[in-house]
């Protein structure tokens, strides 16, 4: 359930390869937030499920015309529909996951890896155990945490890379005016976890939620302690991965810098009241205990 940059890409990369997982065609479904905001401001999602639709149905009709078998081709074409289907009816969200257990008899563990879900209300995320459970699974929720200063950092990066590989010329660079991008609103209800955590524990359990945090999560211990939260065995990661990095060629000024970790004290002091001093020093330079 994120947070965004927090290494969400890269545990969905292991999962991919665990034996005992089977993560289906795409990492991030966004189903629950187009279903609860009644698809309201979704169209860019709701199109991209389209095109992997349309891509699946003329690899399909590409086949048959060659006459070609076609190993698999259903299961692809089918994970697509559901897919696009599930944004008007979760019964799709539901048969996406029964159709991977079908397909991988081996796994345990079936995931949608959505970031913006911890940006979902205490109600939804209940409606959403409630709605898992009574078709017989365990929901389980990870949300990983990153250093908020950092945190932000990486997102406005990730903005501009995206924007330049739209091809779009006229792009900020992610150092200017960063103490004012990053406690924009759109990057403050992403970082701030003094918010997402209670809500998600609330709605999930406690027994039921692992929280991490990115700069010690990937890591041997990390994924012992992901395996053992999903009751799946240990596999080895690959710790050399690494996922959906940004370019990182200039650095903010010191001084906003400084100014984005004091708008964060909350978070900072929320996550070291929860989750301990010494395991947020250990993880966030940026935590300065008061």
């Amino acid at each position: 359930m994120g947070a965004q940059k927090a290494g969400t890409t890269w545990t969905h990369s292991y999962l991919n390869s665990h034996p005992e997982c089977a993560t289906g065609i795409v990492k991030e479904l966004s189903v629950l937030t187009n279903y609860f905001s009644g698809r309201q401001g979704v169209e860019i999602r709701i199109a991209h499920k389209i095109e992997a639709l349309e891509e699946e149905l003329k690899r399909y009709a590409w086949r048959i015309k060659k006459g070609k078998s076609i190993p698999g081709g259903d299961n692809r074409l089918m994970y697509a529909v559901d897919y696009l289907a599930a944004d008007h009816d979760l019964k799709y969200y539901l048969n996406y996951f029964r159709r991977l257990f079908e397909n991988n008899p081996d796994a345990k563990v079936v995931s949608d890896i959505t970031p913006e879900y911890s940006n979902l209300s205490t109600e939804n995320l209940k409606e959403t155990w409630d709605i898992l459970e009574a078709d017989g699974y365990q929901p389980k929720a990870l949300f990983l945490m990153r250093d908020p200063v950092e945190r932000c950092y990486s997102a406005i990066r990730m903005g501009a890379r995206n924007k330049a590989n739209a091809g779009e010329t006229d792009i900020q660079d992610p150092s200017d005016k960063f103490a004012e991008a990053a406690v924009a609103n759109w990057c403050q209800i992403r970082t701030r976890y003094e918010d997402m955590v209670p809500k998600i524990e609330s709605a999930f359990g406690a027994e039921n939620c692992l929280f991490g945090f990115y700069e010690t999560f990937i890591s041997e211990q990390g994924v012992r302690n992901l395996c053992d939260f999903l009751d799946i065995s240990f596999a080895a990661p690959n710790l050399d991965f690494k996922a959906n990095a940004s370019p990182r060629s200039v650095e903010p000024d010191p001084a906003e810098w400084e100014k984005v970790r004091l708008a964060y004290s909350a978070t900072y002091a929320f996550c070291a009241d929860k989750f301990g001093a010494d395991v947020v020093s250990q993880a966030w330079p940026g935590f300065k205990p008061e």
